[in-house]
């Protein structure tokens, strides 16, 4: 199973990349896909013309921190790959104001972009019980279709310039097929403790409350990633229709694989304020997407546009937003909206 998943999006991949990085915390998902790539590259030998390595972020969040990265390290060694140890400084504040999962998600790919490059590709393990879980804590946080698509198979990313790709080949296996993968090949590997405390809103959702939700159907979960997949269709058409409208209000041409250059771009707000509310917010919600900004929440965006539209010529309208890595905010000054790192 996890063979052919993985073989799925492989041989163009493998022609594409010198290099493929595990994000290798210890855990059974990370475990399985540095094992099934190693053996990949060890047995097809037409598309073995890359490199497997691995990353491990040591968090320092827990006491158990050292051991996992013992872990790590000690298997590598056994399979002959190259590991990089990357550690996290202290940083009380930046805890407190995002909270210790957003603030170690953001450390990671700030790690991850200090070894990596855009001939590289990052590869990480979420399976179909993260992608659910993800979906959930989107639809409780009140996201709209942008948070709902939730994780994709395969992304671009960039962190502080340096951008990269992402491949996610195991968003549609179950965890209990990546067990079963780990102890066929007599694989070990560590768990994490943390993920027994329910009062971390993702591992309630994983110990509770799915475990419930997949008891009332059976084949529940393929209908939920089949339901996570038509959200992602209908944000394609939609983001489709966003970049012809972005062309017509963009002063100059934009490259769309660029995050960079949609952070740099001038906006005309004339023709941005010839479509109506809803449209405006689905626009600027595009741009940041494209950006890899975090659109803020409905009530602030309409109350942005409604300071558009009643803004005087020398008024100065301004949207604070928050980005994974830095903090940024959209500024409208003579019928021209832009973005400004703060």
């Amino acid at each position: 199973m996890i063979e052919s998943v993985v073989l799925e999006d492989f041989p163009n991949l493998a022609r594409k990349y010198k290099k493929f990085v595990i994000g290798l915390s210890g855990g059974q998902d990370s475990v399985a896909i540095l094992h099934a790539l190693k053996e990949l590259k060890s047995t097809d030998i037409e598309n073995s013309n890359f490199l497997v390595e691995a990353v491990h972020v040591n968090h320092g969040l827990q006491k158990h921190a050292t051991e996992f990265q013992q872990f790590c390290q000690g298997l590598c060694s056994k399979l002959q790959i190259k590991l990089h140890i990357e550690y996290i400084t202290k940083d009380e504040e930046g805890k407190k104001e995002l909270g210790i999962e957003a603030f170690a998600r953001r450390e990671r790919y700030l790690a991850y972009s200090r070894i990596l490059n855009a001939e590289d590709c990052l590869v990480l393990g979420h399976h179909a019980e993260d992608q659910v879980e993800t979906f959930l804590l989107q639809w409780i946080r009140g996201s709209g279709i942008n948070g709902l698509s939730c994780m994709t198979r395969f992304t671009q990313k960039t962190v502080r310039g340096k951008r990269f790709s992402v491949w996610r080949p195991f968003l549609h296996l179950t965890k209990d097929s990546i067990k079963r993968y780990l102890v066929d090949n007599r694989l070990n590997w560590v768990d994490d403790p943390t993920n027994l405390c329910n009062k971390f809103d993702r591992n309630k959702i994983r110990n509770v409350i799915l475990p419930e939700i997949l008891s009332i159907r059976k084949g529940g979960m393929k209908g939920m990633l089949r339901s996570i997949d038509n959200v992602r269709e209908a944000k394609h058409l939609i983001d489709r229709k966003m970049k012809q409208l972005f062309r017509n209000v963009v002063y100059s041409d934009c490259d769309f694989l660029m995050q960079n250059e949609f952070l740099n771009v001038t906006i005309c707000g004339i023709k941005l304020l010839k479509e109506s509310d809803s449209v405006i917010c689905e626009l600027i919600r595009f741009w940041l997407s494209c950006a890899g900004l975090i659109a803020p929440p409905s009530t602030r965006l309409k109350e942005f546009v409604r300071q558009l539209r009643r803004a005087a010529r020398a008024a100065r309208p301004e949207l604070i937003i928050k980005g994974e890595i830095d903090s940024y905010k959209m500024l409208s000054f003579k019928g021209r909206l832009w973005l400004e790192k703060k």
